[in-house]
């Protein structure tokens, strides 16, 4: 049985919770079809629909043929050539090819030059739509050959009670309680897959104070499974062998792990107010992304080793 967040990922526009003006521009651009254009740009955090709104475009324009690549791990020259490849030949379904091409900021510079060559001069019928939550690291030419990018943002909190709510009910998870939708608006920051992460995890949990306890440990959140380890192993005081065992089995943009932390460690000050979270905030705080993964591993120490 799938999760939550897959189970009710939005099939079409309208089903889409928040964003209106995301919505109305996608709308008025595919109400004519044939200038449709060839690439998109979806920007904003992570959870938040960039990929799930890039699904329903094919749907629309009558395309069944979709390839998704993750460039956090398809990232070289290699997978470009490959990609180049694959859109020079017409689709066997017909229709046409969308590529959604998510988290794209993390191919290579030789991966972009290739990327640039393609949508420079794109096959007919083939379209791109290019998924990030680091705009900034995008290089301008790519960016200058897609529409102005559509901001997907966070939900505000009235949206964020409207859909837990809404799939509360559906799946009937008893979350009556004031405390609890609070909780959940608290740990899910207005980002939609992590509120339904939750009530994937709450499911089976019958006794509200359990319900509390579960969700302000944050071990609901699967996509951050290893940051969430190691904040719980910070707060607890772990040796630096156990730390850096877990350190080793990171695996994403250094700046990526330092605001899944900083975001994690939010969320406990609020709950509880634990002194070692402000300490280990003011040691993520500052971006590292230029140092690289030592960088994370810098941090770490200083929260082991705090100065007087």
């Amino acid at each position: 049985m799938s999760s939550l967040d897959k189970k009710h990922r939005p099939k079409t526009l309208n089903a889409f919770a928040g964003n209106t003006t995301v919505i109305k521009r996608l709308k008025s651009l595919l109400a004519d079809k044939e200038s449709f254009p060839s690439a998109l740009l979806f920007q904003g955090p992570r959870g938040c629909g960039k990929t799930s709104l890039s699904r329903i475009i094919p749907k629309k324009l009558g395309i069944s043929e979709i390839l998704e690549l993750n460039i956090g791990s398809q990232r070289g020259i290699d997978h470009a050539r490959n990609l180049e490849d694959n859109v020079k030949y017409s689709s066997i379904a017909g229709g046409g090819k969308f590529i959604i091409l998510d988290e794209c900021h993390r191919g290579t510079v030789d991966f972009f030059n290739c990327l640039l060559k393609i949508l420079e001069e794109p096959p007919p019928n083939v379209y791109f739509s290019l998924c990030t939550t680091n705009p900034e690291k995008l290089i301008d030419t790519i960016k200058s050959r897609t529409k102005p990018p559509f901001i997907v943002k966070k939900l505000t909190t009235e949206e964020m009670k409207t859909l837990v709510t809404k799939i509360a009910r559906k799946e009937k998870i008893d979350i009556s309680g004031s405390s609890i939708m609070r909780a959940i608006l608290t740990a899910s920051d207005g980002i939609p897959r992590d509120a339904l992460l939750i009530l994937n995890s709450i499911k089976s949990i019958d006794d509200p104070e359990t319900m509390l306890e579960f969700i302000k440990d944050g071990s609901w959140d699967e996509d951050n499974k290893e940051v969430n380890e190691l904040c719980q192993i910070l707060l607890r005081g772990g040796t630096y062998k156990q730390t850096m065992e877990i350190v080793s089995k990171l695996d994403g943009d250094p700046d990526e792990i330092r605001r899944s932390v900083l975001n994690y460690m939010a969320k406990v000050l609020t709950g509880s107010n634990n002194p070692k979270a402000a300490i280990i905030i003011s040691n993520f705080y500052d971006s590292f992304w230029q140092v690289g993964k030592a960088g994370v591993v810098f941090a770490v120490w200083n929260c082991l080793n705090p100065t007087e």
